[in-house]
């Protein structure tokens, strides 16, 4: 028995022998098969990730077309809608929506409905746009593109125009050249050059010395209820320059135009009160007015105070009140009768004035008797109208009259 078995083992071994080698060759290409089959796997797999790679890149460009299709529909759409725009409105309304535009301080917007205005030859825009140039709002600042645009607007008689022109020009030598704009400009009846061309007159700046042509535009400007002009004609009658000299007069034109708000008129009234011109003498009154104007930024009525304090007149340690000034209509009024009747035309006219500034209707129409009459002023129907129609707005049954004449 045991014999067989020894015999068993040995052919085993030989066995074991040849079919070893056999085996390990079929393990290495059971694993040579197997790698290959990864590799490919990954081939294929990287394969499918490029093709979704190419997809996706494919979806996101026919994106962006579409996109940009999009947008450029709608940029004609917009271009559709301001053609639009161009083909309705009329210069004069194009230059509202840019005024309405500046007044947001949207420049842009401005600037589009300035530009079309202009092209249209609106003046008003044309001005405006030369404001735009002007102050660099939304375009690059530009002196010389500003003028063009004021002599565009200036040749079409646009008086805002001749006056922005009238103040470059003033910057430089060519005073005449200022005078001419501002001249213009005020008989096209802008206010602010009305003023600018008094005072031109007045000290004989790019023009002969005139005192009675500066109160003639002063008095111009003051009837279009420019607070300034007011107090210049304060400052006409205190000096006695084209107008009799009389502080009644002044402190009736500077009260209007502090009231007004012109800062200066405060300490100009300080000068009276502590004078004792026109008014009784009161040197608290005068501190109080100096104070008030220093405390709007008039440095002559801090320069005033102070010097009130270091000459004793009054205590360092004086507390200011607010100045009891008021402009009393009904007793400008009756003051003004009363200079007519004596046919002092000067105080009726300043009393009438003032007066009709703060909204009576009795002097509003009282000057347009004076202008109907050519009674201290210079004779004009157009002037006389004008004060006629304001009194019958306010109720006054004689300007209605008046207006109803026969002409």
């Amino acid at each position: 028995m045991k014999r067989s078995g020894q015999t068993h083992s040995k052919f085993s071994y030989k066995m074991t022998r040849l079919i070893m080698p056999l085996l390990v060759l079929l393990i290495l290409l059971a694993g040579c098969s197997a790698s290959q089959g990864d590799q490919a796997g990954a081939a294929q797999q990287a394969g499918a990730q490029a093709e979704e790679a190419k997809t996706e890149e494919a979806k996101t460009e026919e994106a962006k077309t579409e996109e940009a299709k999009t947008e450029e529909a709608q940029a004609e759409e917009a271009q559709a809608g301001e053609a639009q725009i161009d083909e309705t409105l009329t210069g004069e309304e194009l230059y509202e929506k840019g005024n309405e535009a500046v007044n947001k301080e949207d420049y842009k917007t401005a600037y589009e409905y300035f530009s079309r205005g202009a092209d249209m030859g609106d003046p008003s825009s044309l001005n405006a746009l030369g404001h735009l140039y002007y102050n660099g709002y939304y375009v690059e600042e530009s002196l010389e593109k500003a003028v063009e645009y004021f002599e565009a607007a200036a040749e079409k008689g646009n008086a805002k125009a001749l006056y922005n022109l009238g103040l470059i020009y003033d910057t430089g030598e060519d005073k005449e050249k200022v005078f001419d704009n501002m001249k213009k400009s005020a008989d096209l009846g802008y206010d602010e050059a009305q003023l600018r061309t008094g005072y031109l007159y007045e000290y004989g700046i790019g023009v002969e010395q005139d005192y009675d042509k500066a109160v003639e535009y002063y008095r111009k400007s003051a009837e279009q209820g420019l607070d300034m002009a007011f107090h210049n004609l304060g400052i006409c009658s205190f000096d006695g320059n084209g107008l009799k000299q009389s502080h009644e007069n002044a402190m009736t034109y500077l009260t209007q135009s502090a009231l007004m708000g012109f800062d200066g008129s405060w300490e100009a009234i300080g000068e009276l009160y502590r004078d004792g011109l026109g008014v009784e003498k009161d040197d608290n009154m005068a501190a109080d007015l100096f104070h008030k104007g220093a405390e709007l930024g008039d440095e002559e009525g801090k320069k005033y105070y102070d010097e009130m304090v270091s000459d004793g007149r009054i205590p360092k340690d004086y507390k200011p009140s607010e100045p009891a000034i008021k402009a009393d209509p009904d007793k400008l009024y009756g003051r003004g009768m009363e200079a007519l009747g004596k046919e002092d035309y000067e105080t009726a006219y300043a009393c009438f004035l003032c007066a009709a500034e703060a909204g009576s209707a009795k002097s509003q129409y009282e000057l347009g008797n004076m202008y109907a009459n050519g009674s201290g002023v210079e004779k004009s129907a157009e002037k006389a109208e004008e004060f006629y129609t304001k009194a019958a707005d306010n109720g006054d049954e004689d300007a209605k009259k008046a207006l109803e004449a026969p002409k």
